[in-house]
């Protein structure tokens, strides 16, 4: 993990040096946020992170770790909602570096609610009614690096699929596919959980 986010550093550090910038914009709690942000306030230049103030309060996520710096080392914070930029003042960050702009991913759904109309339709591919399914994902770091935690999220789902007796649909992040491949030892069990819960 620091491995990574140490050569993320060293190679945004030198684009960084390249170019002329007033402020460098990261989003979210990725590991490349991090790097990205470190890299900027070494070389004095100015942070915006937006999805700012977001807190889990689990320090054991290195998302939760990722935020927090990200945070404290921004010029400018586009917080998505009033509550985070509550959490952001409560840190003691002064509220004139504080801007709450609304929540990416409910713009972006909005924004492609349309587009989304026009391509395909999962359902019909999958033989289900639209009042008919469960949709999960599961992709963060700390539900699916650890095996037994990971095991019982997919256990869990299960379950809530055979009270309810109806279908889950699983759309796997590839970090994820990865970790179920690795677990099963087989490369395309992942796509039917109740394989999965079988074996």
């Amino acid at each position: 993990m620091g491995k990574h986010t140490g050569k993320m550093l060293i190679g945004i550090e030198k684009v960084l040096q390249k170019e002329e910038l007033n402020v460098v914009l990261v989003e979210g709690d990725t590991n490349m946020v991090l790097a990205g942000a470190l890299a900027a306030v070494k070389l004095g230049v100015m942070v915006a992170h937006v999805e700012a103030g977001l807190r889990s309060y689990d320090r054991r996520m290195p998302e939760e770790i990722n935020r927090i710096l990200a945070d404290h080392s921004s010029d400018y914070l586009f917080a998505p909602t009033q509550k985070s930029k509550q959490i952001l003042l409560n840190e003691g960050i002064v509220k004139e570096k504080i801007f709450v702009t609304g929540n990416t991913i409910v713009d972006a759904v909005f924004q492609n609610l349309e587009v989304s109309k026009g391509r395909g339709n999962v359902l019909k591919d999958l033989g289900l009614n639209s009042d008919n399914y469960f949709l999960a994902t599961v992709h963060r770091q700390k539900n699916v690096d650890d095996d037994d935690r990971f095991r019982g999220i997919i256990e869990g789902l299960q379950r809530v699929r055979e009270k309810f007796n109806l279908e889950l649909i699983y759309p796997i992040h590839p970090r994820a596919r990865k970790r179920l491949k690795r677990l099963l030892g087989k490369p395309h069990v992942w796509e039917y959980l109740p394989q999965f819960l079988s074996r």
